[in-house]
């Protein structure tokens, strides 16, 4: 299971603006990196309940960001990936829980 989230954020007119580094800026300009760990404890919650035999780093495979403007160049040209490590998604799920 992913999280994915689609954004028609305009970051710029050159290829590069939706490439690596550029992409990562936006992602902790717009926070969508909080956005998208609380996305992500969501799914450990939702995941627990269909699948409660399975663990869920078996389940989850990361976080994908597509930047619809800047998917016009290369194949990773406006998409931006975070594996999300399972330790950070289940130290948060546990400061959430009452």
């Amino acid at each position: 299971y992913y999280v994915i989230d689609y954004k028609t954020n305009h970051l710029g007119s050159a290829t590069s603006d939706y490439e690596g580094d550029a992409l990562t800026a936006a992602i902790h300009h717009h926070q969508y990196d909080l956005q998208y760990l609380l996305y992500c404890v969501a799914v450990k919650k939702i995941l627990a309940v269909r699948q409660p035999h399975v663990a869920f780093e078996d389940l989850f495979g990361g976080v994908v960001y597509l930047f619809l403007r800047g998917m016009t160049g290369g194949p990773e040209t406006g998409v931006y990936f975070d594996p999300v490590p399972i330790d950070l998604i289940q130290a948060l799920d546990a400061s959430l829980s009452p």
